[in-house]
């Protein structure tokens, strides 16, 4: 449809204007009518239009004209006609003009797309192809010529499999065929054959191309190089694997001369003892089932025992969900004769830890390498701090992590008050064999090990030091949405528990962590004291809150009798549990003979515990007239 239909007399001058855009006139239309083109158009409009009028006139033809002209300092372009109206009167000159604009600015910003495309593809740092669905290649770049080593001429018209190793070619080719029957994207990594032999390894990105009907013609794909990374990954798992082993050889070496002798005493008692236990019970009795697990639990460890003195077999690494603060806990019993006496290790656990998932030997072999950088660190003694808490991390805080995702983390510290690290030297510790240790002392791959296991399990690594105060290494571990699974025993339903406050005074950390499982796991409440000291500071703090104190009878800065004196003179009506390795009236019990407490000898089990818990919290508060005597552990009802 014409968009602009303008009558002339043989003088070009305008007797009548038709248009729906008056943007396609250079001037008004009342302003044209009545006035020749030469008077009002741009000169070259006026000039194009009328020789085209004259040749009409004179030849009796339409005349056509594709052109653009300047109109208000921007560029149109029209197509017109031009044509002699036949009919009795004066002669009429029509011209019908179309506008072109749009459709060639079209044109033009396609022809650029493409002439920017091929550019893009020529220069690309990738191989770009096009594939029909029969696999044959029908456009290859410059980059992907390099990769395969032959010129375009060579791969157009020939399938893919030509320049895929043998060996991949078997495998890749049902992905190719099931990403075309499924409609889904195509990645993996293969490697390419050049002709003289040499292997290129990339990653070959597809997806199916289609017509307008949905039909497809065949794929577009890219071929990334990663030679040089998959080099580089093989280099440094090759180094990793090394550097794992040996230091777990030296830390296994240095430990199993220590504790093996006594570690496989107390092993051949547990089990001495757990099949005395069993002798007479029947073999559906739930006591014999649960000696059998106990039995179990000890023969595995032997095993252990026997791989430490070994130290030969490499074990398979496997993923789990896994509770940090026990790892950490249990590991301490092996790191803290390995860090030596000089050392004093403080461990911090975070509240409700989340749960990590990770590979524990890796993890283990990550905060072993911290600890004895930090031993090393502080050759003369000093304070070594794990520690361990829930932190949130965002995308402000991961810029030159790209691996890792915003959310909840678990943060794991370990800190030192050794010399810490000059700044010059602080951002080069995580690269392979930088090291600030004397020759011979260290190989510098420690820190870089660290590095790449908690970037493989989507972590952070970052590092914080001043000269002579001190070094903190912070490993941040995504926290898993599952909770690791609590081992740990389960009361019978049988025993009776409580909803009373209790004070548990154990400088032992497991026996404290276990009274505490098990006395919570039967309702009560529990406060928690590492030592004598700690438990009349927490007794005073929470004096009139709890209803039994439980002490050990032997711990650090005061013992379990001073304990005891000190707290009943703020609460003489208070109830004491003992709790000792040894028999009321042996070594550190002898204070117990003629005393009025109560002493649960170690070990014990949940049963025990619970009875006599349960058994003191029912009597009545002692008296001055109650006689004194030495007292076991009392006989609850059923017991």
């Amino acid at each position: 449809m014409p968009g602009l239909v303008i009558v002339l007399d043989e003088a070009a001058r305008v007797l009548e204007v038709f248009t729906a855009d008056p943007s396609l006139l250079w001037r008004p239309a009342a302003e044209i009518i009545g006035k020749s083109l030469p008077e009002t158009a741009p000169p070259a409009l006026a000039e194009l239009v009328c020789a085209g009028l004259r040749r009409a006139l004179e030849s009796a033809q339409v005349q056509h004209l594709d052109d653009w002209f300047e109109l208000d300092g921007e560029r149109r372009w029209f197509s017109s006609r031009l044509l002699a109206l036949d009919g009795p009167g004066p002669t009429r000159l029509l011209w019908v003009a179309r506008d072109l604009t749009p459709e060639k600015q079209t044109e033009e910003a396609l022809r650029r797309g493409i002439a920017r495309y091929e550019t893009l593809a020529r220069i690309a740092p990738v191989g770009i192809l096009l594939m029909d669905p029969e696999g044959r290649l029908q456009y290859v770049n410059d980059r992907l010529c390099q990769l395969a080593g032959r010129p375009q001429e060579a791969l157009v018209g020939n399938h893919w499999r030509a320049v895929i190793h043998p060996e991949d070619a078997g495998w890749l080719e049902p992905q190719v065929q099931r990403s075309l029957e499924r409609d889904l994207p195509l990645r993996t990594e293969c490697r390419l054959v050049q002709p003289g032999g040499d292997i290129r390894w990339v990653v070959v990105q597809t997806m199916i191309e289609r017509d307008q009907a949905g039909n497809s013609v065949g794929y577009v794909g890219t071929i990334t190089d990663i030679t040089d990374r998959r080099k580089a990954e093989e280099h440094r798992e090759h180094l990793e694997a090394q550097l794992r082993q040996s230091q777990k050889m030296e830390s296994i070496g240095q430990l199993a001369g220590g504790i093996a002798h006594d570690f496989n005493n107390l092993l051949q008692a547990i089990l001495g003892y757990t099949d005395m236990a069993m002798l007479g019970l029947d073999e559906r009795d739930q006591r014999r089932l649960d000696l059998l697990e106990v039995r179990h639990a000890a023969e595995r460890a032997t095993m252990l025992t026997q791989q430490l003195l070994a130290f030969s077999r490499r074990q398979i690494l496997r993923m789990s969900d896994i509770a940090l603060n026990d790892l950490i806990q249990n590991l301490l019993l092996m790191l803290r004769p390995l860090l030596g006496e000089h050392i004093q290790v403080d461990f911090i656990a975070g509240r409700s830890l989340g749960t990590v998932r990770a590979d524990a030997g890796q993890l283990e072999q990550v905060i072993l390498n911290l600890c004895v950088n930090a031993r090393d660190a502080m050759p003369d003694g000093g304070r070594l701090t794990i520690q361990t808490e829930n932190v949130r991390l965002d995308g402000g805080d991961l810029p030159d992590h790209p691996w890792a995702r915003p959310g909840p983390y678990v943060l794991l510290s370990v800190s030192d008050t050794g010399c810490g690290i000059a700044p010059d030297h602080l951002e080069h510790i995580f690269e392979p064999f930088f090291t600030t240790k004397e020759v011979g002392q260290g190989t510098g791959l420690g820190l870089a090990m660290v590095h790449g296991i908690i970037n493989q399990h989507g972590g952070i690594v970052r590092a914080d030091s001043a000269a002579g105060i001190g070094t903190t290494l912070k490993i941040y571990l995504p926290v898993a949405e599952r909770r690791a699974a609590a081992d740990g025993p389960r009361l019978a339903d049988s025993i009776s528990g409580g909803s009373e406050t209790i004070l548990v005074a154990e400088d032992e950390p497991r026996v404290r962590g276990l009274v505490r499982r098990l006395l919570e796991g039967a309702g009560y409440r529990v406060l928690l004291a590492a030592d004598g000291r700690e438990a009349v500071e927490m007794a005073r703090s929470h004096a009139g809150e709890f209803q039994l104190t439980i002490l050990d009878v032997v711990m650090p800065r005061m013992n379990g009798r001073e304990v005891r004196e000190a707290i009943r003179r703020n609460n003489p009506a208070m109830k004491f549990l003992f709790s000792s390795g040894y028999s009321a009236g042996e070594g550190p019990t002898d204070f117990l003979i003629g005393d009025e407490a109560v002493l649960i000898q170690k070990p014990y089990d949940a049963g025990a515990l619970l009875r006599t818990v349960r058994a003191i919290l029912d009597q009545p508060p002692p008296t001055a007239a109650e006689p004194a005597a030495a007292r076991e552990t009392p006989r609850a009802p059923g017991a």
